[in-house]
């Protein structure tokens, strides 16, 4: 994360929440934005189950 200009967090716990990729970022922006999402075990469990 040391080449971004801006770092996106978002953090998900129990099972309910699905992550998007966005849309309609130019290349440009993003090359200069980074994501970084923390999952549950739940979390991640529930998204492995589904396909994600």
């Amino acid at each position: 994360m040391q080449t971004c200009e801006v770092v996106v967090s978002t953090c998900a716990f129990g099972g309910g929440d699905n992550l998007y990729e966005p849309i309609g970022m130019s290349k440009a922006s993003s090359q200069k934005v980074c994501y970084v999402a923390f999952w549950d075990e739940v979390t991640l469990a529930t998204q492995e189950a589904e396909g994600s």
